[in-house]
């Protein structure tokens, strides 16, 4: 398998201009495969709108090659509904009929399932056909794959946060419960996808702009490390590559992973953090068991100890086995550590940056089923995918158990029993998150009856279950008043100046570091026109500065402001119960590399809009100059608006499970009296301990709203979010929307901010004077 190529990006001012661009795409990628006599040319479809696009523009493109260079095309499919190729939802079925009607391509040169069989039979079958076209490579290598993506962000049939993307042995996977119809599909795997030659996304339409606005991105980090691995651990050559999804992968030799061959081992990054202290390392180590501080016997070598470690990356994670590499030279471990903390980033923030309401109601799901335990402050237990946090909560709830039960009896000594517990940790960690992701799955029919009955519920009661909240509402107020008001007085409001002003200083300060990044690049792009510089150098730069907010190291001068602030939030924990600094660190990171992104696409939009072949450089110049004034006085617009959401969610994240925490012994006890009124609506989506909350909620929204006046000026506040209202119980006549609609009462804070971009595409081409 080739290197991978740089990342492109391309868009389109209709489907017609879309679908002519993307045949010729294919044409080309064709003729460079068939340059080589009895080379073969192998292509991957997806379904969807690709079909009618291809078919449309496709038969014309591929006209002047001739059917002797179309006979050496081989054609399979990335995913397929298991249904008669006869059906209105087969992709091949739609292919036959549209396009392959209208080209020389027998159907001897197209694979494809077996819709006859069983799901799980007909993925096998499809994997079996798939190896006998592709004999030698260990993962077929296809020279392209088309591929699509879903308004949720999936492409082929591997949706948000399934199980089928971690599956790493199987080149086709059956999949019987799909989020889309039909259930039952036949897909191919990531790493199929990632052993590809050349990938192509495709998305039209707006429903898909605002997912691919929201995916983050890390790039693809690869090059040879030392890793302490083996039984003995033993310090060995090892080739790694850091997927563009955030996940690890590590192979014995660069070639194994060039010729698409199954890596020695990978794992996703979720929890995990990077330490490149040897020293500081091994003092964690020496912490983790209540003997493995003492000295190491002949009997017990430790590796870690037998070669000093010059450039050390050690991958901590608090349930699972660490991961010891070793790079070269400096240069290359502050690479690797950039980039490995990208990808730690990108998977814990999985469910934050969602904006599905499945996703906010897990996580209200996990902050009340922590409460019922006692725990009030936010915590970074919820870091990852469903499946992880529930992993996580679960492991945190074992591991007091686990180590009375087998540290007593674990072999060794010193750091090598250390070590060993870690392997036992992973272990468990993986029987655990094997069982909730299995649960999670089952749970979903169950999930859909539940919700569709809950609806048929409030559908016909909403406005009076609103009127009655209301009432209940307002009574409650009265009876919490004053121990509420007590303990803001007395606990909140001394502390709330300065944490807002801690919030405030971390963000500004990222922000300014972004604002000045920007005009850096603006900047160096007019110098180059000023200059007369020749295109290719030119695109150059543009490719550049398009690829700003996905640079880990230019970035790095952002992110560091809010890591600089880690100490001062550290301390939340011991005055509120807050251990959610992790969270809020990455949340500030993703905010910058949001704005970031929507700043450097405004610029980019604008100026291929402006920038025509009919403008000498001076003109050109001067429109540049233009568009740089529009972008920094939007991106301040966006910034102060973004800024101000990002603290008052934190805010709120912060004080409001303390306060709740601090009422618990006094208040709770006052809902009983309450609970009748509510019981007799009739409705799970009212609960007493839901309106309770929400005054509680509003009473310290009015300090907060109060602070941030104080800090940013009271301009534009009405741009904070919708659920920010002083007194969320007034809107009945006015809101009926419940919360069982929206999928959660309390919001986390994240980079989901929308930043709307003054034009919704990034350019088709590359502006030049």
């Amino acid at each position: 398998m080739a290197a991978p190529s740089p990342r492109l990006i391309s868009v389109f001012s209709s489907p017609q201009e879309l679908g002519a661009s993307l045949a010729q795409l294919v044409v080309q990628q064709a003729a460079c495969c068939l340059a080589d006599a009895g080379a073969r040319f192998t292509l991957g479809l997806s379904g969807g709108s690709l079909v009618s696009m291809l078919a449309r523009e496709l038969p014309a493109a591929a006209a002047p090659a001739g059917p002797a260079s179309l006979a050496r095309w081989t054609l399979g499919f990335c995913d397929e509904r298991l249904v008669p190729f006869e059906h209105a939802e087969s992709t091949y079925g739609l292919y036959r009929t549209h396009l392959l009607s209208k080209l020389p391509i027998f159907d001897s040169q197209v694979i494809t399932i077996n819709p006859a069989l069983p799901v799980e039979e007909a993925a096998e079958d499809y994997a079996r056909k798939l190896r006998q076209a592709f004999q030698g490579d260990s993962i077929p290598v296809f020279d392209l794959l088309i591929l699509g993506v879903g308004p949720d962000g999936h492409t082929c049939s591997l949706f948000p946060d399934h199980p089928l993307l971690q599956e790493r042995e199987k080149i086709v996977a059956p999949i019987s419960d799909s989020p889309k119809p039909p259930p039952q599909r036949v897909t191919l795997t990531l790493p199929v996808l990632n052993a590809a030659r050349t990938v192509i996304f495709v998305a039209t339409g707006e429903g898909k702009a605002a997912i691919l606005k929201k995916l983050p991105r890390v790039r693809e980090h690869r090059g040879p490390l030392t890793q302490l691995r083996g039984h003995p651990p033993q310090w060995q050559p090892t080739f790694c590559v850091l997927r563009g999804d955030g996940r690890l992968e590590w192979f014995s030799h660069r070639e194994e992973y060039e010729n698409g061959d199954r890596p020695l081992g990978s794992t996703t990054l979720t929890g995990y953090t990077v330490l490149t202290s040897q020293r500081e390392y091994l003092r964690l180590l020496d912490a983790l068991c209540p003997d493995s501080s003492r000295d190491h016997t002949e009997e017990e070598p430790d590796p870690l100890l037998e070669m000093p470690v010059s450039s050390p990356l050690f991958l901590q994670h608090p349930f699972r086995q660490h991961l010891c590499f070793s790079a070269a030279t400096g240069e290359a471990q502050r690479a690797w550590r950039l980039a490995l903390q990208g990808g730690i980033r990108l998977r814990g923030t999985v469910l934050q940056r969602s904006q599905a309401p499945a996703a906010r109601a897990f996580l209200d799901a996990i902050r009340l089923y922590r409460q019922q335990h006692g725990q009030f402050g936010n915590d970074d237990v919820t870091l990852g995918s469903d499946a992880e946090v529930l992993t996580s909560v679960l492991m945190r709830e074992l591991l007091p158990a686990l180590r009375a039960q087998t540290l007593p009896g674990l072999r060794g000594a010193g750091r090598a029993r250390a070590w060993a517990w870690t392997k036992l940790l992973d272990a468990v960690h993986a029987a655990v998150l094997a069982g909730a992701s299995a649960g999670l799955r089952a749970f979903q029919p169950e999930k859909d009856e539940l919700l569709a009955a809950l609806e048929k519920t409030i559908r016909p009661d909403v406005d009076q279950m609103l009127r009655l909240r209301a009432r209940v509402a307002a009574r409650l107020k009265a009876e919490v008043q004053g121990p509420l008001e007590s303990c803001l007085r007395g606990k909140v409001d001394a502390q709330l100046p300065q944490i807002t002003q801690t919030l405030l200083s971390t963000v500004e300060a990222e922000l300014a570091a972004v604002r000045t990044l920007l005009t850096q690049g603006m900047d160096r792009l007019l110098r180059l026109l000023r200059g007369s510089s020749s295109s290719t150098q030119l695109r150059k730069e543009v490719y550049s500065f398009g690829e700003m907010p996905w640079d880990p190291e230019l970035m790095q001068i952002c992110y560091r402001e809010a890591k600089r602030s880690r100490g001062q939030l550290g301390q939340l924990a011991a005055l509120f119960g807050f251990f959610g600094t992790q969270s809020l660190v990455f949340g500030a990171q993703d905010l910058a590399q949001q704005l970031m992104a929507d700043a450097v696409t405004t610029f980019l939009q604008l100026a291929d809009q402006c920038l025509t072949t009919t403008l000498d450089c001076d003109q050109a110049t001067q429109q540049l100059e233009r568009v740089r004034g529009r972008v920094l006085k939007k991106f301040q617009s966006d910034s102060s608006s973004a800024q101000r959401t990002f603290i008052h969610g934190w805010l709120l994240c912060i004080f409001l499970p303390f306060v709740l925490s601090q009422l618990e012994p006094s208040c709770k006890a006052e809902l009983l009296k309450f609970e009748g009124d509510v019981l007799a609506v009739g409705s799970p989506a009212l609960t007493i301990e839901g309106i309770y909350e929400d005054v509680v909620r509003g009473f310290l929204l009015q300090r907060i709203n109060r602070e941030l006046k104080k800090a940013l000026g009271a301009r534009n506040m009405s741009c904070i979010l919708d659920d920010c209202s002083e007194e969320p119980w007034d809107q009945a006549e006015a809101d009926v929307e419940t919360e069982a609609q929206r999928g959660t009462c309390s919001r986390q804070p994240g980079p989901s901010t929308e930043v709307s971009p003054l034009c919704p595409q990034l350019p088709p081409g590359t502006f030049q004077c």
